[in-house]
């Protein structure tokens, strides 16, 4: 009888143990959706109260409509100021490589290709450098890890405008390069491959108001 007692004693112990270690244990798969959500991550702190919409959508809650608006956010980095400098880096790359896939879309496979896309991304990247920096953005995250206390990184947004008068210009202006680039290639357009016709500059604005 008492044998037994303390069998049960013990085993209601060893029960008691496991429960309160997994419920101290901050990265269990229940203490996990409590701390960090369905975003998988906690934030600890961050520029603003509340995430802005800008990063979402730059040129539907713009300022200036005489101006693009183009937003960037880098993948989270050890530290903010990190992030926040690749981000600055990187989306003049991003941007470049934006518009000129949508130039060049469906052009893949002509024999000027690589040629052009190359001038035109080095010319938009270029452009892009000289964007005017309107708003920054920061998150400091705490995402669950094998450690007790979890793993820190930090990410970072921002958003560049452009004139949009001055973007056409600079279409104008690429324009004259290609069509440089492909007579020094010795390369014969077909009528429904006029340099106009591919870089179009009004078609890319309207691309870019509907979706941006």
């Amino acid at each position: 009888m008492v044998r037994n007692f303390y069998r049960q004693f013990f085993f209601l112990f060893a029960l008691l143990l496991l429960w309160t270690s997994c419920s101290i244990n901050p990265f269990s798969n229940n203490r996990n959706e409590e701390l960090y959500g369905e975003l998988g991550f906690k934030v600890l702190s961050s520029s603003q109260e509340k995430r802005p919409q800008w990063i979402s959508h730059p040129h539907k809650y713009s300022e200036d409509k005489g101006r693009l608006y183009f937003s960037y956010e880098i993948d989270p980095k050890p530290t903010q100021a990190m992030a926040c400098s690749m981000a600055r880096a990187y989306i003049k790359q991003d941007l470049a490589q934006l518009v000129n896939l949508f130039f060049l879309k469906g052009y893949e496979d002509k024999a000027w290709h690589e040629e052009v896309f190359n001038l035109a991304y080095d010319h938009w990247q270029s452009f892009f450098q000289k964007a005017k920096l309107e708003n920054t953005y920061w998150e400091k995250r705490l995402y669950p890890s094998f450690e007790e206390e979890g793993e820190q990184s930090s990410v970072c947004a921002i958003r560049v405008s452009v004139a949009e008068s001055e973007f056409l210009s600079q279409v104008k202006a690429l324009q004259r390069k290609v069509k440089s680039k492909i007579k020094k290639l010795q390369i014969r357009l077909p009528k429904n491959e006029r340099v106009e016709n591919i870089f179009d500059g009004e078609g890319f604005l309207l691309f870019y108001k509907m979706n941006y």
